[in-house]
Formats: structure tokens, C-alpha cells, sequence
């Protein structure tokens, strides 16, 4: 997750937020790789309890972030990056500290609307990787490093994986994080779990883009394994190519020595292979729906 606490801006409230939380909060190292973090959060009622618990969580995990970074930023952990500097307002001084992490999430969280206010608790933990590792990691298992796809069926399938691999749609690339896609698109409209040769994973749909994403955990992290768009997508591929694109527009775009002859068919241009590749579905000879990615 992705964290700005936008601190400068709002010394009062930070100063608030410290003498309120930082008390009761607890932060400890369950091995060299894991921290975790306990912190606590509080909202007024508005009545509304679902906004209410909402907020308070939310106080209490960016409350957790806080620390985490805090405990994290001399420690060159690659996904997590921040800095602690100290301001003077008169005669008080305020630690203030600013940074993000990836790979952050609550594992745990407990309500307490019995009061006047609305007060929580959250576990959060952290674990440490690296980002780029993890994005290589994924791609090798989802067999976009040309091997798989390329086997010994010839340079065609050869030059196929080599598009595969280096291709992506609009602003996600196969192997994006869970924490890339909602600082990109925002939160989905919908997620649901989902299973596959690759392991758990959830489906996030986002009908107002018309894409949606199949995520499988990799190390303890949601990575993209599949896109697949339709109406009213306006994302295109590297090379120009989005749902409504001409046939004549395609095929200027991927020569037919990267097609899989064996699979493609008059309404279906396929791109490595129906199972892993970049697949164009076609409709009165312009792009219906496009899939990248392992099935």
C-alpha cells in the first residue's frame, strides 16, 4: 500500500494524531524480514456506522504506516521508503515523517462503537522484498520469459513470447503489484477470489474502465497475472492497438511472423499462445476484446 501522510500540511492535526495514538501503539520485529505494528485509531460518530468504522480504520492503519516507516527507513528495506525530519512550531518540536510502502497490509482489526466515539484497532505488517524481484519472479512463473511460450515450436512462437513479455495495456504490465494497480486505477468496483495453476488470487473488475485483472499471490503479494479489456476500455497496447482497432490496424502493428499460426483463427489473432499470450478477439474484422496474460 502506498502512503502519504501529507504531514507539512497539517501540523496541528499531526501533533493531534501523535498525542492521541503514538501512546498506544506497538511496533516489533517478528524476524529480520516481518515487522508488525499495532496501532490505534478513533472517529466521531456522524451516524453512520459503516462510514465510522471506515474512518477509524483508516486513521488507524495510516497511524500503523507511520510507524512502520518510522522503524523501517534506515534499514534499506527496497519496498519501503520514507524519511523522519524534526520541525520546531514555537516552542514545540514535531517529528514529522513522510514516505510509502508496498507490500503493507492489516492482518487484523477490532471495533469499538459502545461509546461516545468510535475507537479501533489494527494489526499491520510488513515484510520485506523487493519490488522488482518480485515482478521478475512473477513474470518467469507466468511463462512470459519466452521459454515457456517459445518451447521448440519455432521462431515463431520465439518472436511471440518476446511481444508477450515486454507488452502492456494502458498504465498495468502483467507482474504489477496490488499496491501499483490501486495507485494507478484506484480501488476495483468489485473483487472476488479466484484460483489458478499459479495459486490463490482474487479478480478485481473495474467496469468504468472495462478491464478486469486476475491477481495471483506472489510472496505474500497480489501480482497481475492476466488483463482482459472490452467496452468501454480506451487503454491501448504498446503499439497502438485498443478494443475498436481495425484488423488492417493490427496486423500494421504485429507483423504475422509473431502470430501462433496454429491458434489463430479469422475472429482471433493470438500472440503467443491462447493459454499465454497477448489474444485479440475479433468482431465484423475490428477488436472486440483483448486478453494478456496465463489463463
Amino acid at each position: 500500500a502506498w502512503f502519504l501522510n501529507g504531514m507539512k500540511k497539517s501540523p496541528a492535526m499531526l501533533i493531534a494524531l501523535l498525542l492521541v495514538l503514538h501512546a498506544f501503539a506497538g511496533v516489533k520485529f517478528i524476524n529480520k524480514d516481518t515487522l508488525q505494528v499495532v496501532a490505534h485509531g478513533r472517529s466521531k460518530k456522524s451516524g453512520s456506522q459503516m462510514r465510522d468504522q471506515a474512518n477509524c480504520k483508516e486513521a488507524a492503519r495510516n497511524e500503523a504506516m507511520r510507524l512502520a516507516i518510522e522503524a523501517l527507513v534506515d534499514k534499506n528495506w527496497p519496498n519501503v521508503q520514507g524519511k523522519v525530519t524534526k520541525e520546531q512550531y514555537g516552542q514545540k518540536v514535531t517529528q514529522l515523517t513522510e514516505g510509502s510502502i508496498k507490500g503493507g497490509h492489516v492482518i487484523s482489526s477490532q471495533i469499538d462503537s459502545s461509546g461516545s466515539e468510535v475507537k479501533c484497532t489494527v494489526t499491520f505488517r510488513v515484510e520485506r522484498f523487493d519490488p522488482e524481484a518480485v515482478h521478475l519472479r512473477a513474470l518467469n512463473e507466468l511463462g512470459v520469459n519466452g521459454i515457456q511460450i517459445a518451447s521448440a515450436r519455432g521462431d515463431q512462437h520465439t518472436k511471440g513470447g518476446e511481444v508477450f513479455r515486454s507488452e502492456k495495456l494502458g498504465p498495468v504490465s502483467l507482474g504489477d503489484t496490488e499496491s501499483q494497480i490501486v495507485s494507478r486505477l484506484g480501488q476495483p468496483q468489485t473483487k472476488a477470489n479466484a484460483s489458478s495453476t499459479a495459486g490463490e488470487g482474487q479478480i478485481w473488475s473495474y467496469a468504468r474502465f472495462g478491464i478486469e485483472l486476475k491477481l495471483v499471490k506472489q510472496a505474500d503479494v497480489l501480482v497481475v497475472q492476466a488483463i482482459t479489456a472490452g467496452q468501454p476500455c480506451r487503454f491501448a497496447t504498446k503499439k497502438g492497438i485498443k478494443i475498436g482497432s481495425t484488423l488492417a490496424q493490427l496486423k500494421k502493428a504485429y507483423v504475422s511472423d509473431t502470430w501462433n499460426r496454429n491458434e489463430t483463427t479469422a475472429d482471433r489473432i493470438v500472440i503467443g499462445s491462447n493459454e499465454r499470450g497477448l489474444v485479440f478477439q475479433l468482431r465484423e474484422s475490428k477488436v472486440e476484446q483483448i486478453f494478456l496474460g496465463a489463463r
